[in-house]
């Protein structure tokens, strides 16, 4: 069963990690990552991109996690908590970002338009995100 292997997956992590590191990127991606994975999986036809190079009007940069379907992506970046950070809501604006961006990538590597051109039919794709802290 997927979610019972992934459920030992995580328990598995927290019990061989250091709990002071869990803010840590690395920590915490270690978490994130038997999720998407099993979501992704129970979801059927998806595949998961880590560390997705982005391009857009709004920036450029490697995204967490890009979802693929065949007609929409889910955006995935973890929230850093802590030092700068207090709370998720404060990185509303990264994930709006990224998720244009990943958008944008999308219209041009998939459907051959450049940044500016009408979107057309492509208006009507959603854009989803997920905003995490592991």
């Amino acid at each position: 069963d997927i979610v019972a292997h992934a459920g030992k997956e995580l328990a598995l992590r927290c019990w061989k990690t250091n709990p002071q590191k869990y803010t840590e990127e690395a920590s915490t991606r270690e978490f994130i990552s038997p999720v998407i994975f099993a979501a992704a999986t129970l979801a059927g036809d998806v595949r998961v991109e880590a560390d997705y190079d982005v391009s857009g009007v709004l920036g450029r940069g490697a995204v967490d996690y890009v979802i693929m379907n065949q007609n929409f992506s889910i955006v995935v970046i973890e929230g850093k908590l802590g030092k700068l950070h207090d709370t998720l809501e404060e990185h509303l604006g990264h994930l709006a970002a990224a998720m244009r961006s990943a958008r944008e990538q999308y219209k041009r590597v998939y459907l051959g338009k450049r940044k500016h051109e009408d979107e057309g039919e492509f208006k009507k794709v959603p854009s989803f995100g997920i905003l995490t802290n592991g």
